[in-house]
């Protein structure tokens, strides 16, 4: 399901407390979860996220993170030099099947907006954005190399994705939506490209 917008200050808090609490951990010579480092880093996605929205709209959130700013500078001074620092080294996964990242998740969101830009249209910007495509489930699902209860499952747990800060059209959303599918497709997540690696372990 398509969660609620959240307010600046939730977010705020929110990564606050997962940084305190990593904090706290490492305050007593603990060693912090991978899940913990993990949660930390999900709510800097999606702190990180609203504020570049919020800016690209014209309004800056207060307060603004200029703590977490400073956090993640001396991140990226461990990666200048070529070191991982160990709140990323930890958050890594381990085996099994790591989770969607943002690229992928955006891929979804993105096929979610063209198919309520199709159905009902799109607000952005003001203005009502539509689509003429009478079988948005259809064409999504050839386009993604995906099966039509696939884009279901996506229309049921993904928000339509944030189009920017200029005015779109519909043929601006198609493009988007077109160029995300063949990403999709390259990182191997079609029908086709999973049943060709079903098949390679078959035959080993």
């Amino acid at each position: 399901m398509c969660k609620r917008v959240r307010s600046w200050k939730s977010l705020f808090r929110d990564e606050y407390a997962a940084r305190e609490a990593l904090d706290r951990v490492l305050a007593d010579n603990r060693r912090p979860s991978a899940e913990q480092f993990r949660k930390w880093w999900k709510s800097v996605e999606n702190l990180l996220l609203a504020y570049a929205i919020a800016v690209g709209r014209g309004s800056v959130p207060e307060p603004p993170p200029a703590d977490l700013a400073e956090r993640l500078s001396n991140l990226a001074g461990y990666l200048a030099v070529g070191r991982i620092p160990h709140a990323i080294e930890r958050a890594r996964s381990k085996g099994g099947n790591p989770r969607a990242g943002p690229d992928e998740r955006r891929a979804k969101e993105l096929a979610v907006a063209y198919h309520k830009a199709c159905l009902l249209g799109i607000m952005h910007n003001g203005k009502l954005v539509r689509i003429d495509d009478a079988c948005p489930l259809e064409t999504l699902a050839e386009w993604f190399d995906v099966s039509k209860n696939a884009i279901r499952m996506w229309l049921k747990h993904h928000c339509p994705a944030f189009l920017g800060i200029n005015d779109v059209d519909a043929n601006v959303i198609t493009k988007l939506t077109q160029r995300a599918a063949d990403d999709y497709k390259h990182w191997g997540r079609g029908q086709n490209a999973l049943q060709r690696r079903q098949g390679k372990r078959q035959r080993r």
